[in-house]
């Protein structure tokens, strides 16, 4: 009976380790697709990146800049230095739903079956640096929300006449004062 009890216990142990080891090794770590510039303005070019530890070699992803509006549009992501990238113009300001899609070529997966080879993955979605936040499931997509702002005004034709006004003013003001300053070193000397 004490050796039945010891074979159990240490096919109990066993298996209580082998599940730990197997578990530890289903541990999903979210890909970070972070952006740049940090703040992007309407009309400028936007560059999403992924590093290439973040990419399993069978896979190939792809970047959604506006899944709310234009669901359809999917840049590929080119490999080069490390990381994946992709560029993408917004014509106007506002808040964008950024998306991350893998596409599992050759991967032997679960998804690997007709119409379940592509999924829109969660990832943390931030400027290069941080801070970065977790992409959320609104039900019809998984997304991270992408502010841009409105380009900064150019100045009108009042606007500049002020401007040069008050730079024509500053100017002859230092040079009166100089022109001061002048004379009455003359005068003590």
């Amino acid at each position: 009976m004490n050796s039945t009890f010891k074979q159990i216990i240490f096919i109990t142990l066993f298996t209580l380790s082998s599940s730990i080891s197997a578990w530890a090794g289903f541990v999903v770590v979210n890909p970070t697709l972070t952006h740049s510039p940090s703040n992007p303005v309407a009309g400028q070019t936007v560059t999403f990146s992924v590093s290439d530890s973040d990419v399993s070699s069978c896979e190939s992803v792809r970047v959604a800049p506006d899944l709310e509006n234009n669901p359809g549009l999917l840049l590929p992501m080119t490999f080069a230095a490390g990381f994946y990238t992709a560029t993408h113009t917004y014509p106007a300001p506002g808040t964008y739903q950024v998306g991350y899609d893998v596409l599992f070529d050759a991967c032997p997966s679960f998804r690997d079956q007709p119409k379940n080879n592509r999924a829109l993955e969660t990832f943390d979605f931030g400027p290069v640096g941080g801070p970065f936040v977790t992409a959320t499931d609104n039900g019809n997509f998984i997304s991270a929300p992408l502010v841009i702002a409105a380009p900064a005004p150019i100045p009108t034709m009042g606007q500049w006449g002020i401007i040069i006004l008050g730079l024509l003013s500053t100017i002859f003001g230092v040079v009166m004062m100089n022109e001061k300053y002048f004379r009455l070193a003359k005068i003590k000397s």
